[in-house]
């Protein structure tokens, strides 16, 4: 069963300090002589500040980043009694990263950050996954028919997935380009590039996000559908040929005339407390 992803990224805050010496993750938090943070939320990532820390003692780095509201840290050395006392004051932690601040940031938001394993943790370190969008769409599509390949790119590459499918009327190939976010500070940004590398080669473009504002008008500005994995109910092939699609596909007017693409009815948000 293909099950809906948790989008943790846009549907809590989150507070994220990295320990700095010059643009890269300091070698150690207790002697880090500056922090950044940024603030995550649902209408985006925005840096909040850049800290300067001559606290000396480690209480007092933790007291720091208590009273700035921090929830999420990510550093490179870090003690592991310093460890256990952020994670006493509900700071989740995520150690032995490095390269720059901002290559981090981005790491833990698309969740391809490796950090050690902390053998302290009662349970595993969370973090906004978006990468699982980018599996939770292979197997979506792959279970409706679709050949999909993974595109092999830039870290930053804003195509994550390509689908292609026979054309029910025509029987010519249905192409499909697939971004699942997370490339990009700002969604406009994202959606923009998405757009710019994808106007040519394909019959529609697929944008996985939940659907905050900027993301649906941005969608709606450049004829890219937009797939909320929240509120996508299970459809049966022989009934939408091209589900997930629901919009106009290019190049093919005889398929536009005459199949339905997707369901025409008020998706039910998905609820995890039905999913076994």
């Amino acid at each position: 069963m293909n099950t809906p992803i948790a989008w943790t990224l846009n549907t809590e805050n989150a507070r994220i300090a990295v320990p700095c010496f010059v643009e890269e993750v300091a070698p150690l938090f207790e002697a880090a002589g500056r922090f950044r943070i940024w603030d995550v939320s649902s209408e985006g990532i925005q840096e909040r500040s850049e800290i300067a820390s001559k606290e000396e003692d480690e209480v007092s780095r933790i007291r720091m980043m208590r009273e700035l509201g921090v929830t999420v840290v990510l550093a490179n050395g870090i003690k592991k009694s310093v460890r256990r006392l952020l994670r006493a004051e509900g700071i989740t932690v995520v150690h032995g990263v490095s390269g720059t601040a901002v290559d981090v940031l981005f790491g833990w938001l698309a969740g391809r950050l490796e950090g050690l394993p902390d053998e302290d943790s009662e349970l595993p370190v969370s973090a906004p996954v978006a990468a699982d969008a980018v599996e939770w769409t292979y197997e979506l599509l792959s279970s409706l028919g679709w050949q999909v390949k993974r595109v092999v790119g830039t870290d930053f590459s804003p195509v994550d997935l390509t689908a292609e499918k026979s054309c029910p009327v025509c029987d010519k190939p249905v192409r499909v380009a697939v971004c699942c976010g997370a490339h990009a500070w700002r969604v406009d940004e994202e959606i923009g590039e998405f757009h710019r590398l994808t106007s040519s080669g394909y019959h529609s473009r697929l944008y996985v996000h939940p659907p905050l504002e900027a993301a649906v008008k941005c969608c709606n500005a450049y004829g890219i559908e937009l797939l909320d994995p929240s509120a996508f109910q299970p459809v049966h092939t022989d009934d939408f040929t091209l589900a997930p699609l629901k919009s106009r596909i290019s190049g093919h007017p005889d398929l536009n005339s005459t199949v339905k693409h997707g369901p025409d009815t008020k998706r039910k948000p998905w609820n995890p407390q039905e999913t076994s």
